[in-house]
């Protein structure tokens, strides 16, 4: 009887599913419970858009508008040889962040790729942080909407995309895998860990959403296996600054593998040999390396690799 019983309030809401059009329908049954009886916003009130940056227009970027008339060649600086690299921001956040700029920008440098930033600003801002964890499924399912308008006109391989999102727009990026597969790398840049910590891998970033999966978590409070970690407790933003040096440094972040998370400072975890390999965390991942979790240090300040 209970679970037909409606309840109105902060938390929870009278509707147990929403339908948006071609996006599809979403349900606020398990396993998407973790947003406290939430449905996604429509999206209209979300209002995604997207902007795609290039080395012929870093700054100023075109806004990629999806419509049913949308043909190839529409969007002027799209390049279809160009491989495609996808950020999302997270919680309370938008585009107008210079991080996100200077992330894109720093992309550019280190190759000619088709750079799309995501803007749902206006879904995640909401004081209810439930309901931003809700409005990402349909975040996700935009991203993918757009992916799929790429291989539609373009016949692009989703081998050749990789998504960056930071905090609730790496779930977002989760959800996108769900959608689409053979997505070619999916980045978490410290996981958003309320309302996902030990819930269903279907309602949050996990190793299936993509070919290679790996999460760089400046608070080693939240860990999952496939993780990159650091070896201290700090800024929920001190992630971008530490995965932006990473993509066009020549140092690189070295990755130590951690077989006990409870020891992260012990000696286990600070070397490299054949039973115990090293990886690099950042953009320049091996996507090969042993999956697990391994342990990173950093300098206090830029420069933070250390090598």
């Amino acid at each position: 009887m209970k679970e037909n019983l409606n309840f109105e309030g902060w938390l929870f809401t009278s509707k147990k599913k929403v339908c948006y059009g071609s996006l599809g329908c979403f349900s606020a049954a398990k396993p998407f419970t973790n947003a406290g009886g939430q449905l996604p916003r429509a999206p209209d009130v979300i209002s995604t858009r997207f902007f795609l940056f290039t080395r012929n227009n870093s700054d100023i970027p075109e806004e990629l508008l999806l419509n049913d008339n949308i043909r190839k060649c529409g969007w002027k600086s799209f390049c279809e040889s160009k491989d495609i690299r996808i950020i999302i921001h997270g919680y309370m956040d938008s585009i107008e962040r210079p991080w996100v700029k200077k992330m894109a920008r720093t992309l550019l440098k280190q190759g000619d790729y088709n750079v799309v930033i995501v803007d749902w600003r206006y879904g995640a801002r909401e004081y209810n942080y439930l309901q931003s964890v809700a409005n990402i499924r349909v975040v996700g399912a935009q991203v993918a909407q757009l992916l799929e308008i790429f291989k539609r006109l373009y016949d692009t391989d989703f081998g050749r995309v990789h998504i960056i999102g930071h905090s609730l727009g790496a779930h977002a990026a989760g959800y996108a895998g769900e959608y689409v597969e053979g997505i070619g790398r999916i980045t978490g840049l410290d996981p958003a860990g309320p309302a996902f910590v030990d819930e269903d891998p279907e309602v949050r970033l996990d190793p299936m959403d993509a070919l290679f999966v790996d999460a760089i978590h400046t608070d080693g409070e939240h860990l999952f296996s496939g993780d990159l970690v650091q070896n201290f407790a700090c800024s929920h933003l001190r992630v971008l600054n530490y995965f932006t040096e990473s993509i066009t440094s020549k140092c690189r972040f070295t990755a130590h593998l951690c077989p006990n998370t409870t020891r992260l400072t012990s000696a286990e975890c600070s070397k490299c040999g054949t039973d115990m390999p090293c990886g690099v965390m950042g953009y320049h991942t091996d996507v090969n390396m042993t999956s697990g979790i391994y342990l990173v240090s950093t300098n206090a300040k830029y420069p933070y690799c250390q090598g």
